[in-house]
């Protein structure tokens, strides 16, 4: 038999309890089409029955009809997941997306591996995206109607995303606001502009949680969700995210960006319920 994930029973109990329990990130329904695809193994033989009784110290290997990624990738942490969407926490210096110079190393296909290899059939797509060097959380829908529905109600159905970021500087004031119109020149860099037509409304707030070693630690609050907007708001103000020299930073102590999207607020867009995920501070930014 080929070699695959491999689950040892721990006291006798039926299948399909027992593989829920082995993917907690993952549906009913997709757990069950594990079985149904005949990809479980017991003790070294298919089974598809969802009631079938395991007994303690019996192995169950799960081995996909093909090979379709990995599933163990150590990037990827999965922080929820339903039928509709799956909210992951993406680690700094990982693209969300492919890009022309990068096409497989991201976040986008670890984890449509990470589906696949629950069904060949399973798919995502991007809903937002983080910048590459910015850690934290990341929402990708799981068919095309909560994708489209998701971004065409974004202000709607989003409540809050939450960051944290170390800047450079005291920042004078305990909570702030900075709003302003960002414009994209030609060469990618996102700038401030006075010209309305030319730029999109951006707001940000602001509030200085700590200050040490002429840095402040500030929590922010995205009101809109433009390229680059933090970087280029802290920019604006006199005190750039630290480690971001794209936008002005000096220093770069923490050997990436001091920025992580620690919270996301979103209305189910199938059952209308409050979800809010939240995603611990990177130990380097600690």
């Amino acid at each position: 038999m080929k070699e695959g994930q491999k689950f040892k029973v721990t006291e006798d109990c039926e299948l399909l309890n027992f593989l829920l329990k082995c993917y907690p990130a993952s549906s009913r329904k997709k757990v069950k089409s594990i079985l149904t695809s005949g990809e479980v193994y017991y003790e070294g033989q298919v089974v598809t029955q969802f009631n079938k009784i395991l007994k303690k110290g019996s192995i169950i290997t799960i081995i996909p009809k093909k090979h379709y990624g990995n599933i163990t990738d150590s990037r990827l942490k999965i922080i929820d997941e339903t039928d509709s969407y799956i909210v992951v926490d993406k680690p700094a210096g990982l693209l969300t997306i492919a890009t022309e110079k990068e096409k497989e190393n991201t976040l986008y296909h670890i984890v449509a591996n990470y589906v696949q290899s629950l069904h060949p059939q399973n798919k995502i797509y991007i809903v937002h995206r983080l910048d590459k060097d910015t850690s934290g959380l990341v929402l990708f829908a799981k068919d095309i109607k909560t994708k489209n529905y998701l971004q065409n109600h974004w202000n709607e159905m989003v409540l809050e995303r939450g960051y944290w970021a170390v800047v450079e500087g005291v920042v004078p004031s305990e909570k702030g606001k900075i709003e302003n119109y960002l414009e994209e020149t030609k060469d990618y860099q996102v700038v401030v502009t006075k010209d309305k037509k030319k730029g999109k409304k951006s707001i940000t707030l602001y509030e200085r949680v700590k200050v040490e070693d002429n840095r402040s630690f500030l929590r922010l609050n995205l009101k809109t969700g433009r390229k680059n907007q933090i970087r280029v708001h802290m920019k604006s103000i006199g005190h750039p995210v630290i480690g971001d020299k794209k936008y002005g930073s000096t220093i770069d102590p923490y050997h990436r960006l001091a920025l992580h999207a620690y919270s996301l607020v979103l209305k189910d867009p199938k059952t209308n319920e409050i979800k809010k995920w939240v995603s611990k501070i990177p130990k380097q930014l600690q």
